[in-house]
């Protein structure tokens, strides 16, 4: 049985507890973002007075911004690029980064530097003894995604969504020891942990996961690549602060099963089972709100007024920035989709054990959520190698400098020598994390049954501040 290693006591309460529907304030601790998303209370602007009487001068009429559309919504609006240029010019509610944007983003001299800086700390903690990650390649690509998520989240202010590593999808374990050291980085970097949602693929591990973390780590979760209301039901359930539902994907699903093309994107049967979805959140009073992504084009966005927030490209904000555009706010009651959120009870899909969630699809919603989650999961696996070449490659030559005698061999150890080992370089793939304090040998590594055996007695790092490793059975997530 997989052990979980029990994170240390908190002050902050568990998310579990935030209530249903919270007021809009400044700050909360049980909810960290009640001013972006809202769900639904009504947003108030306060005036501030001027000292001097200025004459306004005559001005021809400003366009509404795509953000005052979706403010009459209660809909946030987040852009999904590591542009900080466009972040910084668009009044935007928050920022997100995903393996896609990051590979095509390694490729601009300004966000490459910020690997050159990622390489340098890791081998600078690698050298000193503190790296916490399984190996370098990983150590890497978590600084790399901190010391991008900060200037992201100077220019846009709000939540800011990260992610663990897409290729732990099958992993609970991984999963959570990723995302802890992910916080745990932020937080020394001087972040705070409620401004971070890590995004975390919606499969039985991954909720598994977000369920522990969200109740015994304090750290907010986006349950991501959702593709049907049951898949999104179970998710909720399990106190997920974020799902977010693939839009593209799953219309592109709905044309193939029916054979149908639609003209009024209103009357497509995927955008009438998203409002479906989001009717159910709402009369069974689920605190976990719902976020589309993945739009293919803008008309998709109007009627999908009643999510909680929206992720779309920095082109999409260009072009719809100033753009008449009409929104759907909330969904009718005598709608097809109301119907249908009122004729599915609330389930108990998820009990926080395995093989129980995919129990309750049916054949219908296993076809969607293998078009929606596991396609794209195969190619963001793809894009993550191409993330640990270009990785990989720089870290080769930071060595290299640092040490021209020496070069990356397969003879030493990960901690022991400045020599670098295979396992201390090589994909998550390839490699099978073990706890910062065995050290037990490289062919008990290669058995993950025989890791997990090893974790059963293994203690969290006393050297790490704030630290929370798993422990317990997999059974008591």
């Amino acid at each position: 049985m997989t052990q979980l290693h029990e994170p240390a006591p908190s002050d902050q309460p568990a998310f579990s507890s935030r209530p249903a529907s919270p007021e809009p304030s400044t700050s909360s601790a049980q909810d960290p973002f009640p001013s972006l998303f809202p769900t639904r209370n009504a947003i108030s602007y306060a005036s501030k007075s001027s000292k001097k009487t200025v004459l306004a001068k005559p001005r021809n009429k400003t366009p509404p911004t795509l953000r005052n559309y979706f403010r009459k919504a209660n809909t946030a609006v987040m852009t999904e690029t590591v542009d900080l240029e466009s972040l910084s010019y668009h009044d935007l509610d928050g920022s997100m980064l995903s393996p896609t944007h990051l590979l095509d983003a390694l490729n601009s001299p300004n966000i490459y530097y910020h690997l050159w800086v990622a390489v340098k700390m890791s081998l600078d903690d690698h050298d000193k003894g503190k790296m916490k990650a399984p190996s370098l390649n990983a150590a890497v690509l978590e600084r790399l995604i901190v010391e991008l998520g900060k200037p992201m989240i100077d220019r846009a202010p709000g939540p800011h969504i990260t992610f663990v590593d897409p290729r732990f999808h099958g992993n609970a374990n991984r999963i959570l020891r990723n995302a802890i050291r992910l916080i745990d980085m932020f937080e020394e970097s001087g972040v705070n942990r409620d401004s971070i949602v890590v995004t975390i693929p919606a499969t039985e591990e991954g909720i598994l996961a977000s369920n522990y973390l969200e109740r015994k780590c304090q750290i907010l979760t986006n349950l991501d690549l959702v593709g049907t209301l049951a898949h999104a039901a179970a998710c909720a359930q399990s106190g997920a602060n974020l799902v977010s539902i693939a839009v593209g994907p799953l219309l592109d699903w709905y044309e193939r099963k029916r054979k149908a093309e639609y003209q009024d994107i209103k009357t497509h049967p995927g955008i009438e089972h998203i409002q479906a979805t989001a009717v159910y959140f709402k009369l069974h009073k689920h605190s976990t709100r719902l976020v589309g992504t993945n739009f293919r084009t803008l008309k998709e966005l109007g009627p999908l007024g009643c999510l909680d927030a929206i992720v779309i490209s920095k082109d999409s904000v260009e072009q719809l920035n100033g753009r008449p555009f009409s929104i759907v706010q909330s969904v009718p009651k005598t709608s097809p989709a109301y119907a249908h959120a009122e004729g599915i009870p609330k389930g108990t899909a998820f009990q926080g054990k395995k093989s129980e969630f995919i129990s309750f699809l049916s054949n219908s919603d296993r076809s969607a959520l293998a078009e929606t989650m596991h396609v794209t999961l195969g190619r963001l696996k793809v894009k993550m190698q191409e993330i640990d070449k270009m990785i990989q490659k720089e870290l080769s030559k930071q060595y290299t400098l640092r040490f021209p005698e020496n070069k990356l061999s397969d003879n030493s150890s990960k901690k022991g020598s400045p020599q670098l080992s295979k396992s201390a370089t090589e994909s998550p793939e390839k490699s099978h994390h073990t706890s910062e304090n065995e050290t037990e040998t490289a062919d008990r590594t290669k058995d993950p049954e025989k890791e997990d055996k090893a974790k059963e007695d293994g203690n969290p790092n006393p050297e790490s501040k704030g630290r929370q490793e798993p422990v317990g059975g997999v059974d008591d997530i």
